[in-house]
């Protein structure tokens, strides 16, 4: 499980998931698609120092600012 921690940014872990979630639903099996922990499990989540993540989102959040500009 992730947990809250001030070596986490909740950001960054959204991010991440944001980045994953299409291929974690293409994962999805049965005659209702769910995830499996296996699955979930899988997942390896790089965990750079706080500064990186904080380097990291903050990228993150100017591409979405310009591409949120361009679209209108």
């Amino acid at each position: 499980s992730i947990t809250p921690s001030e070596h986490i940014l909740n950001t960054y872990i959204k991010y991440f998931l944001d980045f994953y979630s299409q291929d974690i639903v293409k994962k999805a099996r049965g005659v209702i698609p769910g995830i499996s922990r296996p699955v979930i499990l899988d997942l390896l989540l790089p965990l750079p120092p706080v500064r990186e993540q904080e380097r990291i989102v903050s990228k993150i959040d100017k591409l979405l600012s310009q591409v949120a500009f361009l679209k209108v």
